[in-house]
């Protein structure tokens, strides 16, 4: 089988988006990654699965996606990112999905505003 899926999270179901850019927009429904469906490629999707999924482990409370918008040349700001949530690593592009166990307190939100080079950090609903 075959389909589009998320460049975000791998998993989540990409539903319209009455908000999005392009001729058909969609966002997933697990971590709010958004495109446009047309532009999108059809991957084969495998037949094996995990046992415990991203789905049932946000469903849960023991999955968070953190968006994290920066300018992307800031290599300091990825490191205090990293930092605040307690990471190994961290994807330093414009647009990182961070995948978190715990959801990051107020203050930690806080902090990564005040982060200069990051633009924009937000918890996908």
């Amino acid at each position: 089988m075959s389909g589009a899926t998320c460049d975000g999270c791998g998993e989540g179901s990409l539903l319209p988006d009455q908000k999005g850019k392009g001729v058909e927009p969609v966002a997933c429904d697990l971590c709010g990654w958004a495109a446009d469906l047309r532009e999108l490629p059809r991957k084969w999707m495998g037949n094996d699965g995990v046992p415990w999924t991203k789905r049932e482990r946000k469903v849960a409370g023991r999955l968070f996606f953190l968006w994290v918008h920066s300018d992307g040349t800031n290599d300091d700001a990825v490191f205090q990112v990293m930092d605040i949530l307690g990471l190994q690593s961290m994807s330093s592009s414009a647009e990182s999905l961070v995948e978190l166990e715990a959801k990051p307190t107020p203050e930690m939100l806080e902090k990564l505003a005040r982060v200069k080079g990051v633009r924009k950090a937000w918890l996908s609903p």
